[in-house]
């Protein structure tokens, strides 16, 4: 599986426009086909960051079908889709990426996914961005030997985050050298308390945690909050 992960600087005023785009343009074309379905359509929280940003993530099998939907975006039946939707955003940065070996979302049944017809409440998602020193596949074992499998393991009552998936860029179709975890947010309560506590990565203060020992593999991120629309297929 690809998921392409494409963030969107979306123009003052044209919001709705944008979001109509995708829940009718974007979801309804790809609802008959088999190579390609939006997963999450989310809206930068407001106070978390730049304004008028969104993020969408749209699932494809394999890289000949994500090659199908480029043809169809650049000159088939998607192409005034695109030019429509492109009216409504100043630019658009988009990057492929592939599950890690232990991510949750491996695959996904293109059939079984909702095509935004039904609206439900929304969902907050930290989404975390890291730029990772090479070899990747060394912070990849180590998130889920120092992170996955403990959070797994932490009872339900006690659990912030659900950690949806992992994923890396693939090579040649983004920013090298880099990794998103797409987590869940479980439990308001503890993620207001998560932002008031001050990050201090003091070995002495923080010995053996996650935080600490995760410099080792970089130090550069960014953890930002997202939130659904009412009519995200995945939320």
């Amino acid at each position: 599986m690809i998921l392409v992960h494409e963030e969107h600087r979306v123009r003052a005023g044209h919001e709705r426009e944008f979001e109509q785009c995708y829940r009718e343009g974007w979801v309804e074309s790809l609802a008959g086909s088999d190579f390609a379905r939006l997963l999450w359509y989310f809206d930068q929280a407001t106070g978390t960051g730049r304004a008028n940003v969104v993020v969408t993530m749209t699932a494809v099998p394999d890289l000949e079908a994500w090659q199908e939907l480029d043809q169809r975006v650049r000159a088939g039946e998607l192409r005034d889709w695109w030019q429509d939707v492109s009216q409504h955003r100043h630019r658009v940065r988009s990057k492929l990426m592939e599950p890690a070996y232990w991510s949750p979302l491996q695959e996904v049944d293109l059939a079984r996914v909702p095509t935004g017809q039904d609206e439900h409440a929304v969902s907050i998602y930290m989404e975390d961005t890291g730029w990772p020193w090479p070899p990747l596949e060394d912070y990849v074992r180590f998130n889920d030997e120092m992170y996955f499998r403990i959070m797994r393991q932490a009872p339900a009552d006690q659990k912030l985050l659900d950690i949806q998936g992992f994923f890396t860029t693939a090579w040649g179709a983004g920013r090298s050298l880099e990794s998103l975890f797409m987590q869940k947010v479980l439990d308001y309560n503890q993620l207001i308390r998560l932002l008031a506590v001050p990050e201090h990565y003091d070995p002495d203060a923080w010995p053996g945690s996650y935080m600490v020992q995760g410099l080792n593999y970089r130090d550069q991120w960014r953890s930002r909050l997202l939130r659904t629309s009412q009519w995200s297929p995945c939320f």
